[in-house]
């Protein structure tokens, strides 16, 4: 699939027939440009970046904790919103009200949106959703269930939250986990609420320089070590998926 493709192909949703379209002569987009909002600097895009680079898509990292603007919503094919850390009930408060609103116009004028982790949380609530606290934390190596193995695979993932998601109304929840959903859709957005951006060195910045201390750190890295090839493949096959759902019909 290419990425002209994408851009001018008519998106139909998965969720109630919503169509959606990349018109390159309604929207002035450079092409192959896709934003990443990250948001604390041991957060990066890791493995998930690679993944978008080897669709040909151009990457321009956004630091709002350091003061960058956000790009007009217009102006991009495609946003990752990257996550961050925040205390049980305000992980989705982490993401200033002004930084919702980018998230809803970027709704409104049809530029896609993949949301990791608390960025998952900050598009759910952006679009009506909620987030609330998790019944108990959950940091490690999980296995979900998927309706749709060829985009999601059931696993490994990475999760590192002490809050649950809560998808819009409308949204199509895509995988679940012991804790709720995982993973969902709306309006050609995605939101997984797992990390499949991570490396072993990012797993490990988490684990060894994190805030707080980590319950059965040694066992994460050590499942880091084991499971991270299998990880990648799953991230490379969660960015084609989405790409494919852009520009084909609803699964």
């Amino acid at each position: 699939m290419s990425v002209d493709s994408i851009r001018e192909s008519r998106v139909v949703s998965p969720v109630r027939g919503v169509r959606r379209r990349w018109q390159i002569g309604v929207r002035r987009v450079p092409a192959r440009m896709v934003a990443v909002i990250q948001r604390r600097g041991d957060a990066p895009g890791g493995l998930l970046l690679e993944a978008l680079r080897a669709h040909g898509f151009r990457i321009n990292t956004v630091r709002p904790d350091l003061g960058e603007p956000l790009p007009d919503p217009a102006s991009i094919l495609l946003a990752v919103a990257l996550g961050s850390d925040g205390r049980a009930g305000e992980v989705a408060r982490t993401w200033s009200d002004a930084q919702l609103d980018w998230l809803r116009e970027a709704d409104r004028v049809g530029t896609s949106v993949l949301g990791i982790g608390s960025g998952a949380h900050a598009l759910a609530v952006a679009l009506g959703g909620g987030s609330e606290p998790a019944v108990r934390p959950q940091r490690g190596w999980i296995k979900v269930a998927s309706s749709v193995p060829r985009w999601i695979v059931p696993g490994p993932w990475l999760v590192w939250r002490e809050d649950a998601v809560s998808p819009p109304r409308d949204a199509r929840v895509l995988a679940d986990g012991a804790l709720g959903p995982e993973a969902f859709t709306l309006h050609g957005h995605l939101g997984v609420q797992f990390h499949p951006e991570v490396t072993p060195a990012i797993v490990r910045d988490w684990v060894v320089r994190g805030d707080e201390p980590v319950l059965d750190s040694q066992g994460i890295l050590e499942a880091t070590w084991r499971d991270h090839l299998a990880a990648a493949a799953g991230t490379r096959q969660l960015a084609a998926g989405f790409l494919r759902s852009l520009a084909t019909s609803p699964l």
